[in-house]
């Protein structure tokens, strides 16, 4: 079963699972519905009901990038009464695609809608709607595990020392087709911000327990430890 705590007056979520050790199941990037597939997504919802069945998970999260364009409503619309057939709960972050054209609560709403979807808004005055703790409880609800979805955010904007400093990561690289790994451009997609990562010390501190952090830009650190 699921419950939201409001207690700390935060939007967490909590799942209570009476079996352990439970087990999740990730879905990156599905973009789903993208009018560029060749094949209307028949692929990529194959995939998932594959996914989902050989894993049999207890929850399922979707990690950013989870719909496609101007159409994103009705691609979240479609994606919730996909998952929803297997009755198992499952939550979502955003990447730097979901909130292109429509906002967070736009968003929020529509999965609302939905039977076993989850997206409880994230607290105000840090970066990003979609931050928030999913805490595994086992049946005496006493918490075993939690999981940090973090918004990585869209685009940066509005701030040129941030837009500079993007642009000199190094997140642009592809294979060629001699299969060298080789740089092809720069991107000033968005980051976790210091106010996020605060907000995740303090989560934190609350628990004693292992963790696991879902999002969908990795942090800025990951290109550093690329170049070393």
């Amino acid at each position: 079963s699921t419950s939201i705590d409001v207690d700390d007056g935060s939007s967490n979520t909590s799942v209570i699972i009476s079996w352990l050790p439970a087990v999740g199941f990730d879905f990156a990037d599905t973009q789903f519905d993208n009018p560029k597939a060749l094949d209307s997504g028949e692929i990529l919802r194959k995939v998932i009901d594959k996914a989902i069945k050989e894993s049999n998970p207890d929850l399922i999260t979707f990690s950013g990038d989870n719909a496609w364009g101007n159409s994103t409503l009705s691609c979240y619309r479609r994606l919730c009464a996909l998952v929803d057939d297997y009755e198992i709960p499952y939550y979502f972050t955003f990447g730097n695609h979901d909130t292109e054209c429509v906002t967070e609560f736009n968003i929020a709403d529509v999965v609302a809608e939905s039977m076993y979807g989850n997206f409880p808004l994230g607290p105000e005055g840090i970066n990003g709607r979609s931050n928030y703790v999913i805490d595994i409880k086992n049946k005496k609800k006493k918490i075993v595990h939690s999981i940090y979805m973090m918004d990585s955010g869209s685009k940066f904007e509005n701030d040129t020392s941030e837009i500079e400093f993007a642009k000199s990561l190094v997140n642009g690289f592809m294979y060629n087709k001699e299969g060298d790994l080789r740089f092809y451009g720069n991107s000033t997609y968005d980051n976790v911000k210091g106010n996020q990562i605060d907000w995740y010390k303090e989560e934190v501190s609350k628990r004693n327990n292992e963790s696991t952090i879902i999002m969908h830009i990795p942090f800025k650190e990951y290109n550093y430890a690329f170049e070393d």
